[in-house]
Parts: C-alpha cells; sequence; structure tokens
C-alpha cells in the first residue's frame, strides 16, 4: 500500500536507496573545534546528525511568483560506510523537486566546512528519476551512438537547474545544445547554484518555449532530439507537464516539423492527480492516464511509446521511424566502462 505523501521530504523523491533528511532548524555543533578533521565513523554519523541533514542554501522567487528553496542535502546509501556518502543539491517547489546535481566533497571532511562552497559534480546521475530516463532514451535515435564523440543537434524546452543539460555537455561535449527557459530567475539558478556552463556547444535563450518552436520552423531550422521538460501549475489542467500549451495541435506539429526521419521527441510526463494516489488501485488508475499523451502525440509521429521512470513520473517518447535495437542504450555500464576518462562519472545506483 502507498501512503499520503505529499506533505513530506522523505516521499518527493521516494528513494529506496538512500537515507534523505531536511531539516532548516539551527543544530548544535557537535565539535568545539570545528576545522577538526572528521576520521572516525562515530565522527562522521555526529556529523550527519548535526550539519548535513540538510542545508537551506538559497530561496529564490520565480518570474511568476513561484517560492523554489535550493537544499543540499546528503544521500546515504542503504547497508553502506558512511563515508561512502553522496552529497546532492536540490531545487524544491510546490512539494516537488524541480532539479537536481552533485556536490564534490571536499578531500577532508571538518565541521567547517559549508556545502554550498563545494564544487559541482554534473556527471552525477539519479538513476531512479526521470532524467535518467530521458538521457537514456535519446540514445534510442539512430542519430546518437553511446560514445563520448557523440555529437548531435539538442533542443530542451524547460531548464530548471539544467540536470539534463549539464550532465549531456560534461559526458559528450561534442553534443550541440540549445536550452529554452522562459523563466529568468530559474535561469540564474541555474548558473549560480547548478554549475550550469555556456559556451560554443551550450547555449540558454530566454524565451516561451511554444513561440520559439513557431519561429524555429519559420527559419527552417532542424533538431536531431527535442526534450521536453516543461510544466505548469497543478490546478490549471490534468498534467502539470507537459504544460498544456504543448498539446495544442499545432505546437505538436511544430515539433514534428523540427525533427528529421532519424529524430526523437522525449518529455516528461506528471499527472496533477498524483496526490490523489494512495493505494495500489488509485497507481493502476493514475497509470492509465498517460495513455491521453500517446494520443496526442500520436497524431504528428507514427511512433510512440511511455516508460515508467519513477513511482509518479512517466517518460513518453516519439519517432518518425521505428527505433532500431542498440547493443549500448544502457547509461550506467557506458559511464562504468568509461569512468577513467571521465572526471567524477557516477550514477547512484536504485538498490538496496
Amino acid at each position: 500500500m502507498l501512503t499520503k505523501w505529499q506533505d513530506s521530504i522523505w516521499a518527493i523523491l521516494l528513494l529506496p536507496l538512500a537515507c534523505f533528511c531536511y531539516d532548516s532548524r539551527d543544530r548544535t555543533p557537535w565539535s568545539k573545534n570545528k576545522t577538526h578533521p572528521v576520521n572516525s565513523q562515530k565522527e562522521i554519523q555526529e556529523l550527519f546528525d548535526t550539519s548535513y541533514l540538510g542545508n537551506e542554501v538559497d530561496a529564490i522567487i520565480l518570474d511568476d511568483g513561484t517560492p523554489l528553496q535550493v537544499v543540499d542535502v546528503m544521500l546515504l546509501p542503504l547497508n553502506i560506510s558512511l563515508q561512502k556518502f553522496q552529497m546532492m543539491r536540490f531545487a524544491f517547489s510546490m512539494g516537488a523537486y524541480h532539479s537536481y546535481v552533485g556536490l564534490l566533497k571536499p578531500k577532508q571532511l571538518t565541521e567547517a566546512d559549508i556545502t554550498s562552497r563545494w564544487r559541482i559534480d554534473r556527471t552525477a546521475l539519479l538513476q531512479f528519476t526521470y532524467y535518467y530516463k530521458m538521457i537514456e532514451l535519446l540514445f534510442l535515435s539512430n542519430r546518437f551512438n553511446l560514445s563520448r564523440d557523440c555529437d548531435g543537434k539538442i533542443l530542451t524546452i524547460g531548464l530548471g537547474g539544467g540536470t539534463i543539460n549539464s550532465f549531456l555537455h560534461q559526458i559528450f561535449p561534442q553534443m550541440n545544445i540549445t536550452a529554452v527557459e522562459i523563466d529568468g530567475q530559474m535561469i540564474k539558478m541555474a548558473r549560480k547554484w547548478f554549475g550550469l556552463l555556456e559556451d560554443d556547444h551550450q547555449r540558454v535563450i530566454q524565451a516561451d518555449g511554444v513561440t520559439f518552436l513557431a519561429d524555429s520552423v519559420k527559419k527552417g531550422d532542424s533538431y536531431d532530439a527535442i526534450l521536453l521538460d516543461a510544466g505548469g501549475p497543478q490546478l490549471e489542467s490534468d498534467f502539470i507537464c507537459p504544460h498544456k500549451s504543448f498539446l495544442k495541435k499545432d505546437v505538436l506539429r511544430n515539433i514534428a516539423t523540427l525533427l528529421p526521419k532519424h529524430g526523437i521527441f522525449i518529455s516528461n510526463a506528471l499527472h496533477s492527480s498524483f496526490n490523489n494516489v494512495s493505494s495500489d488501485e488509485d497507481m493502476s488508475k493514475y497509470d492509465k492516464r498517460f495513455q491521453y499523451l500517446i494520443e496526442k502525440f500520436s497524431t504528428v509521429f507514427k511512433y510512440c511509446y511511455r516508460k515508467k521512470a519513477d513511482v509518479l513520473n512517466q517518460v513518453v517518447y516519439c519517432l518518425h521511424q521505428t527505433p532500431v535495437p542498440k547493443l549500448r542504450t544502457n547509461i550506467q555500464h557506458f559511464l562504468a566502462e568509461n569512468a577513467n576518462i571521465i572526471s567524477g562519472t557516477h550514477i547512484i545506483l536504485n538498490q538496496q
């Protein structure tokens, strides 16, 4: 049985592998000497209990008035030494997380360490999130090969903290990535707190996604992949993501037009009824609601499918032609094989 969880940050991620704690209260230092090196298992446990439960780094008001918190939290895999913990930074808003990025621990921990100053790890990828699934599905397209020199022209609509963009830019530096985000404060947050980098291979454009798609069609542009992760208020429509404006016939037609035969369209999907999921029966009904998106997208794409990404999110992906089975579409295996040449590369596995 599932339980009501919407008021609990534990359930935002529903972490089966990690102890996830958030507590913004002031804490009592465990050591009088804050520069004292943390070495023993006991000291790490004390530091975890007092300093790293959760640290609110920033509070942001988005352009539309939505409040958003940037929080650093500890993920602790079960049955693994505390010395193996992973610090992650999340953006939370309205009871859900918008983005995440890894943080690189200092070589020597002390209580004086402030996580907001830790370096960013753009390669940290949580396997049980829809970000992981969207990235992995990208390689079902005939245009993308799972290799370091993989290129291709990618459009992402809805930036958030840039989780997908930053990962792709770091792991596949030859990709040509354009991100479109309507909210200026969200872009500032991604740059300041989530390590978003912009260069010749990655750019961010502040614009309305629907308008950008229409303008791109008029210009005769094309992309090898379009990734949609733009949502709206829960009470505005049946789906929180994608936003209802992207489900209009002319918008879907523009998306399909911008993709060549080998192109792929991938969308995050979250239904507004997720708050009502409290039993297995509710979950079954909830799951069936996503078929609506398949029907909508199938009006402009020949092949559309959906995959469950986590407990509540699904990922819908569409192509003009049948995807050809590949030997290499597993991001986890690829990163493990290339860890020696990709600095910081790791995936946090969804396992006990």
